[in-house]
């Protein structure tokens, strides 16, 4: 139980709040992991930040956990110190275990000189 269970909050200024709608951007996933369809929802967030900081956006970096499987997940945003979300983020991921790079069991065998091929000399000719 929360006391008092209600609030009165007046602003004190009149002007508009400053809102700036950004697309966003998940971190890729880790190595051996790959992502073969994602859905963001929203896709774009509404934050709210001074104006002189909301100028300097383009997008809102995010972050998932990625595991195998087909799973909906929250995103943690990375906002600038001073920004807020209006809303929270969701992601829904398809993820698969990336096939390894195939690796040569055995080292490459060195190169060697070919002893039949040598470089010919040019000497300069004789004399008369």
């Amino acid at each position: 139980m929360m006391q008092p269970s209600t609030v009165t909050v007046r602003r004190l200024d009149t002007g508009d709040l400053p809102v700036k709608s950004l697309p966003v951007m998940l971190d890729p996933p880790p190595a051996g992991l790959k992502v073969t369809s994602s859905s963001v929802q929203p896709s774009n967030v509404r934050l709210v930040a001074a104006p002189e900081l909301l100028s300097r956006l383009r997008e809102v970096a995010g972050s998932v956990t990625y595991r195998p499987g087909t799973y909906t997940a929250p995103v943690t945003l990375r906002l600038p110190a001073g920004a807020q979300a209006l809303e929270e983020v969701t992601v829904r991921l398809t993820v698969v275990t990336a096939r390894p790079v195939a690796v040569p069991a055995t080292p490459a065998a060195p190169l060697r000189a070919n002893p039949a091929r040598r470089p010919h000399l040019h000497r300069p000719a004789p004399a008369p």
